[in-house]
């Protein structure tokens, strides 16, 4: 069994032996549980009623005590699409408290034209820290890539690591394929629940949207709306259908 699949799935390496260890059991108590996945009882517990909070087992009790189950890999797979899709279907909303939802309009500047994209790109690449990306496809074809391939070696002096979501496509495999030499790690979904038509980043309490088609942008300047996207990006990320 490939452990990567897991964690593209959000699994812990301990949460991938309880789930392993519950699927080959089936219904069973901790200990016997943390025997087979190699892990010690007292974690085992409480690892397992997490994992149940979040709709990766069941759990009940009976005479024998609290008992866990793996959930079907089907279900699995299943509530990891309804996550990415509620995701996908939130955007034009997000985008709303972004354009009406801001009192202060001096939170919000407006960016025009190629050096306009430019400005936000060098603003979240010099930033430092973390950087989460939604990356929209036009940011890997356009022009032969190349946003994508400006302000790499910037950012990598600056040490600001980027997370990126992206939807399958050959564009994407070959992006993944050089995450390590650029400071960067990519989880790509199934193009059918994510095709991107902007970009939406997240850095220190800043939000920035990018249309490459059109050749506009914006950063919002807010931490309220930057730790709401984190959250949704942080949801995809550990509980999306990632396939790569």
């Amino acid at each position: 069994m490939d452990i990567k699949l897991f964690e593209n799935l959000g699994f812990s390496k301990k949460e991938t032996a309880i789930y392993l260890a519950c699927l080959e059991l089936g219904e069973s108590n901790a200990s016997a549980i943390a025997k087979k996945a190699g892990i010690q009882r007292t974690d085992c517990f409480g690892i397992a009623s997490k994992m149940a909070n979040r709709g990766m087992l069941e759990q009940k009790r009976d005479g024998r005590g609290v008992l866990f189950g793996a959930v079907s890999p089907e279900r699995l797979a299943s509530l990891q699409e309804q996550r990415a899709k509620l995701f996908c279907e939130s955007v034009p909303s997000l985008l709303a408290i972004a354009k009406n939802g801001i009192s202060r309009q001096e939170k919000i500047t407006f960016f025009e034209g190629a050096s306009g994209l430019d400005e936000i790109s060098k603003s979240a690449s010099f930033s430092g820290g973390e950087l989460l990306v939604f990356t929209a496809n036009d940011f890997l074809t356009k022009e032969n890539g190349i946003y994508q391939n400006r302000h790499v070696e910037e950012r990598k002096r600056h040490r600001t690591h980027c997370r990126t979501i992206l939807g399958m496509s050959s564009e994407t495999l070959a992006h993944q394929q050089i995450d390590k030499e650029v400071l960067r790690e990519t989880r790509i979904l199934p193009s059918n629940l994510f095709n991107a038509e902007t970009t939406i980043g997240i850095y220190q309490k800043k939000v920035f949207v990018m249309n490459y088609k059109k050749q506009f942008g914006f950063i919002v300047e807010d931490e309220n709306f930057a730790n709401t996207l984190t959250q949704i990006f942080e949801l995809i990320w550990e509980s999306g259908r990632i396939i790569s």
